[in-house]
């Protein structure tokens, strides 16, 4: 807790942003708050750089900042700004009456709302619209294997996007499985 874990994606290929290649981007993943206690959370780091991070909140209430640095092939920083950013896997369902919510706060910049996505901006959080995205019986459109899945045709349904205004950050809270960031 409170020590920034960070991750690099180098020599990425059929990357680019606004005519420049993106050779190189650094996530920094910093566990803020943890409601169990404890100062580490497991977490899965994955090789592909769209899906990251995967972590367990062991049942608490996790906050995670996590910032997301692009550099082209001279090693120098790319200005993201007006770049647009896919905010996915944003699970929400009652698990023994407590609301276990998955949301991005924090973010320095304009949400978009996917037309039909259960993701809806309030108050500068971007969240489930719906009490359940998870289950039919709850009032999803669609069961949560359907949609959260990193390859599934119906992901947009836990997903919002984000156009940066400026240095972005995200942070993912409740547990959760931290996907679908910026094309590469």
């Amino acid at each position: 807790q409170g020590k920034p874990l960070k991750i690099i994606y180098s020599h990425l290929k059929n990357s680019t942003y606004n005519g420049k290649k993106i050779f190189k981007v650094e996530f920094t993943f910093t566990l803020k708050k943890n409601t169990s206690g404890k100062k580490r959370i497991p977490a899965i780091l994955y090789y592909e750089p769209t899906k990251t991070i995967n972590y367990s909140d062991l049942g608490a209430n996790v906050e995670i900042d996590m910032e997301a640095t692009f550099y082209d092939e001279d090693g120098k920083k790319i200005d993201m700004t007006g770049s647009l950013i896919s905010f996915a896997s944003l699970n929400r369902d009652l698990d023994k009456g407590v609301d276990r919510s998955e949301y991005v706060q924090g973010f320095n910049g304009r949400y978009i709302k996917i037309n039909g996505s259960s993701i809806e901006a309030h108050n500068g959080k971007a969240i489930s619209s719906i009490p359940s995205n998870e289950h039919k019986s709850h009032g999803s459109r669609f069961e949560v294997g359907e949609w959260d899945q990193h390859n599934s045709t119906k992901s947009w349904y836990g997903a919002i996007v984000g156009k940066a205004e400026g240095k972005a950050r995200r942070r993912h809270e409740n547990g959760g499985r931290p996907s679908g960031l910026p094309p590469l």
